[in-house]
């Protein structure tokens, strides 16, 4: 007689035979395969459970003016990851938050806007 683990799958015991333990190991490979981290199927995911990457935007790199002292700058987004499929968020030097515009180039590449063109900027991609 196998136990019903946590999120319903199960764990033979010893002398199960093989009329329990096949069929229930085919449930539990369903069950592991369509798992979504709910919390019913599955352990919920935690925010530390999302990577993150940084990137330096360098103040140095702020071009010219695009209109009423805004500045802009061509991004091409760090490692394999997709505009499409990331969050990007933007901290100052001290670490704060700061919210700039960004605007989709292609799936690797984003301009970034700001109104101080000395700052240097860290762009935070969580997914």
């Amino acid at each position: 007689m196998s136990t019903t683990l946590t999120y319903g799958l199960k764990r033979p015991t010893t002398g199960d035979t093989a009329s329990t333990v096949f069929p229930e190991m085919e449930d539990n490979i369903t069950q592991i395969d369509g798992h979504t981290h709910n919390g019913v199927n599955s352990a919920p995911l935690t925010p530390a459970s999302s990577p993150v990457s940084t990137q330096t935007i360098a103040s140095g790199s702020w071009g010219a003016a695009v209109g009423d002292g805004e500045y802009r700058q061509t991004i091409t987004i760090s490692g394999s990851l997709n505009f499409d499929n990331i969050n990007i968020t933007f901290k100052n030097s001290s670490g704060h938050q700061v919210f700039l515009e960004c605007e989709k180039v292609s799936t690797t590449q984003y301009y970034v806007y700001i109104n101080d063109n000395t700052q240097t900027i860290t762009a935070v991609y969580s997914s």
